[in-house]
């Protein structure tokens, strides 16, 4: 091993510093950014965002103080690439050429091959003092190469060159066809991430992977992202974030105590619970359309106002004028409490959703206004914008934990979809069994008349009301009636006489 490894490589067992990115979601996965004076390789095909994240972290690097030397090879044209990163609100073209400077290595290539680009790699890096170097279409200077030997050469220079100099370097390439292992980048590389899409349905989503990430407790795996005209922002996986969260006890441990109990607003429905739910609990409502199931979340979050806490209803059913006007007509002060700024509607279409993405606004907004319970309607609408499905209780359940670990106590709202039957099926049966509580409501068929019909299937470590009851809705408020003691079948929706 030659001096400069020797020297790189006892700066990096020392423990070294971090450069943020500026991509939002990055630097959380990454656990403070890139590894300042490491090597970093993006692999990606065509139009996956590699030259779109590259400059973005590039320009973050400016607004810090540093300069960014962004090296071609075989791809784009300069302009092409300037014209398309003006596009962006991160990017300044006024910085070109001064701190943000471009570079071709293709006449280096043509003349000398490898060794030549590399001494001109050298030249520009001494010459311009960058804090960050691009190399943009590494893949052409492994086709470059005489021979395998001295493509590897070439990458151990690179990567002896940022050790030694302390420039953090980004290598832009295809994902070789003969795989990761077999590329000696890979073997020397400090970070290797991934851009890729999945195709869900007619839509494309976009994938970000950190395969490697070398001395730092990063989120590895795959995440989703979106490119706007802000830029990249990744939305690192939920069950990531939990798993790695770091539980404040004073107020996330579930309070079942009387005194850290907390009403819905609905007349009986407390004592049916056994004196309500616990605060920091999460309460599924599972019912038919029509039911009540959002009402109950609006009087449960206008109890929580009516107690000086601040609540969310988070929706993707009904427009926020539409759910007021629904909570007024049966008395609850919905309005009043949104014009005071203690309850707060948002809606969005059931439609291309990222569920990382809805889980990182509803957090954001949690800790902005300080939310003390959270409604969610409905559970479907949330999970459609689960990628890949197969994650959709594991999201849910992480959901319920990054929500208690905020002090939140939640109701999440589920349709049941068969509205009669012989037989009665909960939908996402296993979501059912990691909540606190769970409530039933449908329509039962009695005499040629719809009645409502509220349960209590579960309530955790807690005696309650096994009865089934019947739920008025009035314009003075939602109450609990008597139990449906002379028909059986009722959970069917089918109130047959005994």
């Amino acid at each position: 091993m030659d001096e400069h490894r020797r020297g790189g490589e006892g700066r990096r067992a020392a423990g070294a510093a971090q450069v943020p990115t500026g991509v939002p979601g990055l630097d959380r996965l990454l656990n403070g950014g890139l590894r300042q004076g490491g090597l970093h390789v993006v692999l990606g095909g065509p139009g996956r965002g590699k030259s779109v994240l590259a400059h973005q972290i590039g320009a973050n690097q400016i607004r810090a103080g540093g300069k960014v030397l962004y090296l071609t090879a075989l791809v784009e044209t300069h302009q092409t690439l300037i014209s398309q990163a003006r596009t962006f609100d991160f990017f300044d073209p006024g910085v070109v050429p001064g701190s943000f400077y471009y570079a071709s290595l293709y006449a280096m290539l043509a003349r000398g091959g490898l060794s030549a680009a590399r001494e001109e790699i050298t030249r520009l890096v001494a010459h311009h003092g960058p804090t960050l170097v691009i190399l943009d279409g590494v893949h052409a200077l492994k086709m470059a190469a005489a021979d395998p030997l001295e493509y590897q050469r070439f990458m151990h220079e690179m990567e002896a060159q940022s050790a030694v100099t302390g420039v953090t370097t980004l290598l832009l390439a295809h994902p070789p066809e003969e795989g990761v292992d077999a590329d000696p980048t890979f073997t020397i590389a400090d970070a290797i991430f991934q851009m890729d899409f999945d195709a869900v349905r007619l839509r494309q989503v976009r994938t970000f992977g950190v395969t490697k990430m070398r001395g730092v407790a990063h989120i590895g795996g795959w995440h989703t992202f979106r490119i706007t005209g802000e830029g990249i922002h990744i939305y690192p996986r939920a069950e990531s974030l939990a798993a790695h969260m770091e539980m404040r006890l004073s107020g996330s441990v579930p309070d079942d105590g009387a005194e850290g109990r907390l009403d819905f607003a609905i007349e009986g429905l407390d004592e049916m619970l056994g004196g309500g739910v616990g605060r920091n609990t999460i309460t599924l409502v599972v019912g038919t359309p029509g039911s009540g199931k959002t009402l109950s979340g609006l009087a449960f979050l206008c109890a929580g106002v009516n107690a000086g806490e601040p609540g969310l209803l988070l929706g993707y059913h009904e427009l926020p004028g539409t759910l007021v006007a629904k909570g007024e007509s049966v008395g609850l002060p919905v309005r009043r409490a949104v014009e005071e700024g203690l309850l707060h509607v948002y809606w969005k279409a059931p439609v291309e959703l990222l569920v990382d993405q809805e889980i990182e606004r509803l957090l954001a907004y949690v800790e902005r206004h300080g939310i003390k319970r959270v409604v969610v309607d409905a559970v479907e609408d949330l999970v459609h914008g689960v990628i890949p499905r197969d994650r959709e209780l594991s999201v849910l359940t992480a959901l319920a934990n990054l929500l208690r670990e905020r002090g939140v106590t939640t109701v999440l709202l589920q349709d049941l979809p068969r509205i009669v039957g012989v037989s009665f099926e909960m939908p996402m049966a296993e979501l059912a069994a990691v909540m606190d509580n769970v409530l039933h409501l449908r329509y039962v068929e009695q005499k040629g008349e719809l009645r409502r019909l509220v349960a209590v299937l579960k309530v955790r470590a807690r005696a309650h009301d096994h009865r089934l009851r019947e739920l008025h809705v009035t314009e003075a408020g939602l109450r609990v009636g008597k139990p449906f003691d002379h028909s059986e079948m009722v959970l069917t929706g089918l109130g047959l006489p005994r």
